[in-house]
């Protein structure tokens, strides 16, 4: 008894597939991950945010700074403050940055608070 083997071309055919079947299991891999970005986009999970700037004012007693220097800070209307140890050049640095515009307050014991603007990004 012998057993004749013939070369059968189906099975190698099956087993290599075509480029447009890989490009069609591309592509619903794809349009899978798609919806599922958007089902977790709606969910709130994520999502895509845009870095905008908010212009506001937070001061609540604005003044202007006529003059900064290395140990006083003379406003516009005429008051002039000596900080105790003096004025860093990153202070001075920042005050320009804000237009000259500082925040004051002034508690019981005269005790005077300059408070700045630090503008961030939200």
């Amino acid at each position: 008894m012998s057993i004749d083997l013939k070369n059968d071309n189906r099975d190698q055919k099956r087993a290599m597939p075509t480029i447009w079947s890989k490009i069609a299991s591309v592509g619903m891999r794809l349009i899978l991950a798609f919806l599922l970005l958007a089902v977790l986009h709606l969910l709130g999970f994520i999502g895509i945010v845009y870095v905008h700037r908010i212009d506001n004012d937070p001061f609540l007693n604005p003044v202007e700074i006529s003059e900064i220097t290395a140990d006083t800070i003379k406003l516009k209307d005429g008051r002039t403050f000596i900080p105790i140890g003096g004025i860093s050049d990153r202070t001075k640095e920042k005050v320009r940055e804000t237009g000259m515009r500082v925040d004051l307050e002034v508690d019981e014991t005269n005790l005077v608070t300059i408070y700045g603007r630090h503008d961030i990004f939200v």
